[in-house]
Formats: structure tokens, C-alpha cells, sequence
């Protein structure tokens, strides 16, 4: 069955379908836990709906733990596939890197304008 499911999200992924990718991955680990394609396209797709979502939080039009949420399960997808691949891939720590960056960078955001709007409040 993956060999259906992994192509085909592979598909959806070139034209931008990202529910579909998403839906496929996650049938795709459903029948195989490890397979690591399915883990490192879904972690991929994630960390793309994330940064889409983050300039809208810049413009506060989306708060930002959707966002957060995004990252969070892409980082878990990749550090299941480097587990799962011995931590062999450079690609994989690559993604782990930046994609914790990107959710403390998130993270600091919102914390440094809560800070600032509960300091407004008190004065």
C-alpha cells in the first residue's frame, strides 16, 4: 500500500496540496511507523505550512500557536527519522537545526510582545 500512498504525496507535494500530503503521510505511517520518507515529506510539508502561516502572524492576522503546533510536529516527524536512520543523515540534523530555530524564534516572538503588552498594563 505505501507503494501507492508514497508517490502520490509525492505528487500532491509538486502541486502544493499540502492537506493531501499531510492525510497520505499519515496513512503511509498508520500502515509503517518507520518509514522515514513518510516521516521526513510530512515533517517537510509541516515546516512549509508553518512559514506560510508565520507572516501572518507577523501581521497579526493568526495567532502564533498554530504555527507553533506546525513545528512541533515537524520536529518530531525529523527526530523520529533520525532516530529511526541512526542519525546518519545530514539532511535530517539540518532540519532538526533549522526548524528549531524557527520555533524559538516563534517562541521568543511571543514571549518578548507578552512581556511588553502585560508591562503597558501595569504603568
Amino acid at each position: 500500500m505505501n507503494s501507492i500512498i508514497t508517490p502520490r504525496a509525492a505528487a500532491y507535494e509538486q502541486l502544493e496540496n499540502f492537506e493531501c500530503v499531510l492525510s497520505d503521510c499519515t496513512r503511509a505511517l498508520e500502515l509503517n511507523p518507520k518509514y522515514v520518507k513518510a516521516l521526513d515529506r510530512r515533517a517537510k510539508v509541516l515546516r512549509r505550512q508553518a512559514e506560510k502561516m508565520a507572516s501572518a502572524v507577523s501581521a497579526g492576522q493568526v495567532d502564533e500557536d498554530g504555527v507553533v503546533g506546525k513545528l512541533t510536529l515537524a520536529l518530531e516527524d525529523v527526530t523520529a527519522g533520525c532516530i529511526l536512520e541512526g542519525f546518519q543523515r545530514q539532511d535530517h540534523l539540518m532540519l532538526v537545526d533549522a526548524v528549531l530555530k524557527e520555533l524559538g524564534e516563534i517562541l521568543r516572538t511571543s514571549v518578548d510582545f507578552r512581556y511588553t503588552v502585560n508591562r503597558n498594563k501595569s504603568t
